[in-house]
């Protein structure tokens, strides 16, 4: 029955890949109308095959594996069922969504052969099935066909398809995912990913209404990513070199801390990105490392994490605030015979300070809020003098450089003329032009930053275990800034705690301030309601007066960090912010166990208008999971208990696991090169026009990864031709409600998607050439756009896409942001 059923969803799924009009399903086309009117979307879910993939990993009873898989085969059923249905309705191929059945159906298979066949090892199945993978597609939820502008029927709109639109939006986030899981190599690389992941899927979750588990499954995917590269990177590792080199290194020069991290970021990235062969011998090698089957020692390293991250200072204020919590609540007879005894009894419970260090750890990887530092793009005119030869105004004497400046060349003893030439003694009139260019340089400018914390009854737990986290990380921070300060720029933190009522703000302007800070904020136990408009209009009131002060202020953060659901005034507030001038205040929000319209929405009026503002929001699965110390799925960083070698004996056990390593590297890159040599050699023979873009990326990656500059500016400027200054035969714009417009206007947002990306990337020009030829060869699908029609549109139409493809150029070349030809300030971390 098994087999069977497989088999069977196994061809149900390449219908829907390849010929989506041979579904059968009558019923659901007699009913197509009705359901594309209300907005019927799949549902679809992963979490029956996500445990099982867990329990083959050791998470469970192995003798319940073959009814977890019959519950993972029906649930894969009911899941193609769901996108068949969509399809029908849509009548078109959801391309994201079958290629995540796929997915989920290869590992699905796998784990049949793991548990009745046994010619696959379970751990060669978890080996090959990162959870991330297995994800569902982002969807809207709460918003029907109509409200998104689609008409009652497709071919009955009178504007572009949105639905393209969407797909490009919502999926580009689950692209950038797979390039961060592909590159295995570098750290610095998969972290830059990851973060343009987070900040596209914090801009998309802000403007669409998606479904927030899913969002909150791939922040966390993500903040557990970032959170184990700094820890990573705390250990010792360099983030642009290869992790394999690092390992050689360390092995070298015995130096076991890195190279024990070395081996283990790269069994985890190897891992993640499906890669079973490396994988097994990275982990052979760390077996072989460590003494024994140690217990538990991700408590340990946790620690060690902190100090490198943050500094001993840090932990030792934090362990002096919660001294000082706990000698305030023994003496105080009434606060122990309070209804708050018993929480605050347990929330200041021994294990306080390292739930709190585990939280302040992950804290870089849960939240984009910018920095106390932002950096901004400047555009100057500088005035450049040049030498010219005709007349101006202002007349120089320079050396004359050869014979044909003899004209005009100031003349005495004719005799001695080439000799004062050869000597550099004769003199040539040249005249100065002063001609004025724009130069644009990224500047560092301070911005007044206000943390706004709710310190109501109901955070009392992991909630504000974040709350005072997300503070003491910002302040760490801070500490580090202070003690290499930049020229001519202020650092400054204000915070404040509020209730019903506003507490004090705290200005910190040195490190120990900082430190004090760090200590007090955990020494005072707080507890009462929310008022959480009052706060946010205080706080803009504070701004208002710093202005005042200072007339240099130009940028003011506010982040709000609250688990209220309480209402705020929007004319309220946007009145407040219009009594003060002159400065972009963005008002950023961290919500905590429980979502809150109202401040999405002030954050989601703030980013139509340009502001840089984010809306986070952390489930209280998450926190309880950071107070249980799983930050980072519990990898440990840190080396463990090892058996007591010479270096030369340690030499002589791994050096040849490590070698294996690297000629598993070497034989997959001449691989790669004889793929990319016979591709190109085809594209030669049969023309670049017949060739689609299928590979492309993949190939502009190996080109990277051996520097060919060369070879992937070919490549690039293939698939984004530069238009500057060209003429070509152009059509008139194609009329709303067309195909040819829908192809139109989905290259536009293709190539914004593609911009937004590389202004995040931050890497060299030609690793971001080939971050966007890959980008375009997964996202065209999602476009519904074939290669020869996405050129057709190219050439068709030069006038709509010159200044996006320029705009790609733009941010290949510089990294920077790039708003179709208008430069904004770059993202802060």
């Amino acid at each position: 029955m098994t087999d069977a059923a497989l088999t069977e969803l196994g061809h149900r799924i390449e219908v829907l890949t390849v010929d989506p009009e041979a579904i059968s399903s009558p019923f659901t086309r007699f009913v197509r109308p009705l359901l594309f009117r209300i907005g019927w979307r799949p549902s679809v879910s992963a979490e029956e095959t996500t445990r099982l993939v867990r329990m083959l990993g050791g998470d469970g009873d192995a003798e319940d594996l073959p009814d977890q898989l019959a519950r993972a085969i029906r649930e894969l059923g009911q899941n193609v069922g769901q996108v068949e249905r969509a399809s029908v309705i849509t009548q078109r191929t959801l391309t994201s969504h079958a290629a995540w059945l796929r997915r989920t159906f290869e590992v699905v298979v796998a784990a049949r052969r793991a548990v009745h066949e046994r010619d696959v090892g379970p751990e060669e199945v978890t080996w090959s099935s990162d959870e991330a993978a297995l994800l569902p597609p982002l969807s809207l939820i709460g918003v029907s066909l109509e409200e998104a502008e689609l008409g009652d029927e497709p071919g009955a709109r009178a504007g572009p398809d949105p639905t393209r639109v969407l797909d490009i939006q919502l999926d580009a986030v689950d692209h950038i995912l797979a390039l961060s899981r592909e590159e295995t190599r570098r750290l610095g690389r998969r972290r830059r990913l990851l973060e343009a992941a987070r900040q596209l899927l914090l801009e998309t979750s802000a403007a669409l209404p998606l479904d927030p588990d899913a969002v909150a499954q791939r922040a966390q995917h993500i903040a557990r990513g970032i959170t184990r590269i700094n820890r990573l990177e705390a250990v010792g590792l360099r983030r642009n070199v290869d992790l394999l080199h690092q390992a050689r290194t360390a092995l070298s020069r015995d130096e076991r801390d890195r190279l024990w991290a070395s081996l283990q970021a790269m069994r985890v990235v190897a891992n993640e990105a499906s890669d079973g062969a490396t994988t097994h011998l990275a982990q052979r090698a760390l077996d072989a490392l460590e003494a024994r089957a140690s217990s538990d020692t991700s408590v340990d390293s946790l620690a060690r994490s902190g100090s490198e991250v943050m500094g001993e200072r840090v932990l030792r204020a934090i362990e002096r605030g919660y001294e000082s919590a706990r000698a305030a609540r023994d003496r105080d007879a009434e606060a122990r015979a309070s209804s708050l005894s018993e929480l605050l009894k347990e929330y200041l419970a021994p294990g306080a300070e390292r739930e709190t260090l585990a939280h302040a750890l992950a804290v870089d990887g849960c939240f984009e809020v910018g920095g106390a530092l932002s950096p901004v793009r400047i555009e100057e005119v500088v005035i450049r003098r040049e030498e010219v030869a005709f007349p101006t105004s202002e007349m120089v004497l320079v050396p004359a450089r050869g014979p044909e400046d003899l004209p005009t060349s100031v003349l005495g003893d004719p005799r001695t003329v080439l000799l004062d030439l050869a000597a550099g003694r004769l003199l040539n009139r040249r005249f100065i032009r002063e001609q004025p260019t724009t130069r644009s340089r990224v500047e560092m400018q301070g911005e007044l930053r206000i943390y706004l914390l709710d310190g109501s009854e109901s955070m009392i737990g992991p909630r504000a275990r974040m709350r005072d986290a997300t503070l003491i990380a910002e302040l760490a921070t801070l500490i580090q800034r202070l003690e290499r300060p930049r020229p001519a720029t202020k650092v400054a933190l204000f915070f404040r705690y509020f209730t019903h009522v506003l507490g004090p703000v705290t200005e910190v302007r040195a490190v120990d301030e900082a430190l004090e800070a760090i200590s007090r904020v955990l020494a005072t136990p707080r507890s009462g309601g929310t008022d959480i408009e009052g706060a946010l209009l205080a706080s803009l009131e504070r701004v208002r007066v710093a202005r005042a002060e200072d007339p240099e202020l130009a940028r003011a953060q506010i982040v709000l960090i609250t688990d209220g659901e309480a209402a705020v005034s929007a004319p309220a507030v946007d009145a407040a912010l219009a009594k003060i001038e002159d400065v972009v205040i963005g008002v950023s929000v961290i919500a905590l166990g429980q979502e809150n319209v109202a401040l999405r929405r002030l954050v989601a009026r703030q980013r139509r208008r340009g502001v840089r503002a984010f809306y986070h929001y952390l489930p209280d699965d998450h926190l309880e999971a950071l107070s249980a110390g799983r930050v980072d799925e519990g990898v440990r960083v840190h080396v463990p208990p090892v058996r007591a070698r010479t270096a030369s004996e340690l030499q002589a056990e791994l050096g040849p696991m490590l070698e294996d390593l690297a000629r598993l590297e070497r034989a997959r890159d001449s691989s790669a090169l004889a793929s990319l040599g016979e591709a190109d050699l085809e594209r030669r023979i049969g023309g670049a026009a017949e060739q689609g873009v299928d590979g492309e990326g993949s190939r502009a990656r190996v080109e990277s990864r051996f520097d060919d500059a060369a070879s992937i500016a070919r490549r690039f400027h293939r698939w984004f031709p530069p238009f500057g200054g060209q003429r070509r035969e152009t059509s008139p714009p194609p009329a709303p409600g067309t195909p040819e417009r829908d192809d139109l206007e989905s290259v536009l947002v293709l190539l914004s998607a593609i911009v937004e990306v590389l202004e995040l990337s931050g890497d060299t020009p030609h690793a971001r050439q080939a971050d966007a030829v890959d980008l375009l060869e997964r996202l065209l699908p999602n476009a519904r756009l074939s290669p020869a029609r996405y050129h057709d549109v190219l050439r068709l139409h030069p006038a709509e896409v010159a200044e996006p493809i320029a705009a790609v150029h733009a941010a290949s070349e510089r990294g920077v942001m790039w708003q179709l030809g208008r430069p904004e300030p770059t993202p802060a971390r």
